[in-house]
């Protein structure tokens, strides 16, 4: 139950810091070019990037971020542990006292 409470917490004080916008719509056709398919789709501003966040075919959530000139930099999403290579699983395992989450994200 602390587990549930406390990541609540850092869900809802991560939310309340990102900042709901609306990207240009130049930004926009961009995204909807290359992610026809997207669901449920949120704009963030992050470091002065738009970030979409949505959720693909799979529903699985991903985010992509593109720069002012609709350039994509980065594109994010959710990768079971087991798809992580062993050599980064072991060096998490002797170095961070802590166990490995469920799910790595690929930046």
């Amino acid at each position: 139950m602390k587990k549930f409470v406390l990541f609540s917490f850092l869900l809802f004080g991560m939310s309340a810091m990102a900042q709901v916008v609306i990207p240009p719509h130049h930004t926009q056709d961009a995204f909807k070019q290359s992610h026809p398919d997207a669901n449920r789709l949120v704009w963030t501003m992050e470091n002065g990037n738009y970030k979409a966040t949505y959720y693909d075919q799979s529903k699985k959530m991903r985010n992509t971020v593109f720069d002012a000139n609709d350039v994509v930099l980065r594109n994010e999403y959710e990768l079971p542990t087991s798809d992580v290579p062993a050599t980064i699983t072991d060096y998490y395992a002797k170095s961070k006292p802590v166990r490995l989450l469920s799910i790595a994200y690929l930046w």
